[in-house]
């Protein structure tokens, strides 16, 4: 299988969307065919849309930032897969990679790439997709609707990570700006702060979608 056909929505900024066949090729022998289940919206749709983000790119894309597909598998089985929406050097397997990737600070990457933003990048607003094996993330024991979730989570990990102060002693405050899944999120995981004063800051008050620590659980768990 050297390409498939498949449907799309084709969004082009300050335009409107369509739908369309789409030709996906194939590029790499460990490429893998996937049945997306479910896509979400990223703001960053919204920001290619409005040119507020690649201002002067009008191109139309294929959006689908953060998906869920299967792949099916020998005896009936199947494997759950998420999108891994941004790529650098390290994940392409890059043998030129970039300063910032040599010294283990991928997500500074010069040339990352970003998954139905960028042209020619894997996204999830399409019935099928042919994606590289490196950007995809195995997730089988996870619940789709859960899974999902899983890149706004990393962010909220990696955040908490790179907070550049002792966060369990002293009297520091965390201002949060934005509610959606990944500053609600890091309000809902806020007890690794429990002596920190968390203030969000969100215009609308139920965007507020991962303030439950359930939720949470569940991803970190694989519930």
């Amino acid at each position: 299988m050297s390409h498939i056909t498949t449907l799309g929505l084709f969004i082009a900024p300050q335009a409107d969307l369509s739908f369309q066949n789409i030709k996906i090729f194939k590029h790499q022998e460990t490429d893998i065919e996937v049945d997306w289940k479910i896509s979400a919206v990223c703001n960053s749709e919204r920001r290619r849309f409005n040119l507020t983000k690649s201002h002067h790119d009008r191109q139309a894309f294929v959006g689908g930032h953060e998906a869920v597909g299967v792949m099916p598998l020998s005896g009936g089985n199947q494997a759950c897969f998420v999108l891994l929406p941004h790529s650098n050097c390290v994940t392409r397997n890059e043998l030129d990679k970039c300063p910032a990737c040599l010294n283990n600070s991928e997500n500074l990457c010069s040339r990352m790439r970003h998954a139905g933003l960028d042209e020619n990048t894997p996204s999830g607003f399409t019935h099928k997709m042919i994606v590289p094996e490196s950007q995809l993330y195995e997730v089988t024991n996870i619940d789709v609707h859960f899974a999902v979730f899983l890149e706004p989570l990393a962010c909220v990990i990696h955040s908490w990570d790179k907070v550049s102060f002792d966060y369990k002693t002293g009297k520091n405050v965390i201002n949060i700006i934005g509610g959606g899944p990944i500053g609600g999120g890091y309000y809902g995981d806020r007890e690794k702060a429990p002596d920190k004063e968390l203030n969000p800051f969100e215009g609308f008050k139920n965007r507020f979608i991962m303030g439950d620590k359930s939720l949470l659980n569940q991803l970190a768990l694989g519930n």
